[in-house]
C-alpha cells in the first residue's frame, strides 16, 4: 500500500541524508589546520560543525556535513530507508537528523550546497570572513 502525495509525485527521485563527521584535511601541525579552515571553510559551516582530531600523531579537520545514503525512486522506498538508519542506536540519540528529500528541490540544494556555499550574512557564523 502506497501513500499518496499529491504535491510530491510518488514517481519522483529522492534522496536520504544523514549527517556525518568528515575527514576533510590531516597535517602535522594544529596551525596548519587552523589556516586550512580559515582558507577553505570559514563562513561556510557552522562552528558546531566543526572539529579537530588529535591522534598523537597528526591533527584532522572535521566537518558534520549531510552524506547522500541513497537515492530511490518514489518516496515510499526513501522513507524505509530513512526508518532503517533511524534504527541505529548512534542515529536514534540524534532525533531528527536523516533528511528525505525530492531530488533538484531546494532542500536538496541546500543539504548538497553546505560547506560549499557561503552561509547567510545574517548568520552568526555566516557571510564572508574578508567583509567582501
Amino acid at each position: 500500500m502506497s501513500t499518496s502525495y499529491p504535491e510530491e509525485p510518488e514517481d519522483d527521485i529522492y534522496r536520504v541524508y544523514l549527517p556525518e563527521w568528515v575527514t576533510v584535511f590531516t597535517t602535522l601541525t594544529r596551525e596548519a589546520v587552523n589556516a586550512h579552515f580559515d582558507a577553505q571553510y570559514a563562513g561556510r559551516v557552522q562552528r558546531k560543525h566543526v572539529r579537530v582530531v588529535d591522534d598523537y600523531r597528526r591533527f584532522h579537520l572535521q566537518l558534520w556535513l549531510p552524506t547522500l545514503k541513497g537515492e530511490f525512486s518514489g518516496r515510499g522506498r526513501a522513507m524505509a530507508c530513512k526508518a532503517d538508519l533511524d534504527k541505529h542506536p548512534t542515529v536514534a540519540t540524534w532525533k531528527n537528523r536523516v533528511s528525505v528529500v525530492r531530488r533538484n528541490s531546494l532542500a536538496d540544494h541546500a543539504l548538497r550546497n553546505y560547506g560549499i556555499k557561503m552561509l547567510p550574512a545574517d548568520h552568526p557564523d555566516g557571510g564572508d570572513p574578508d567583509g567582501g
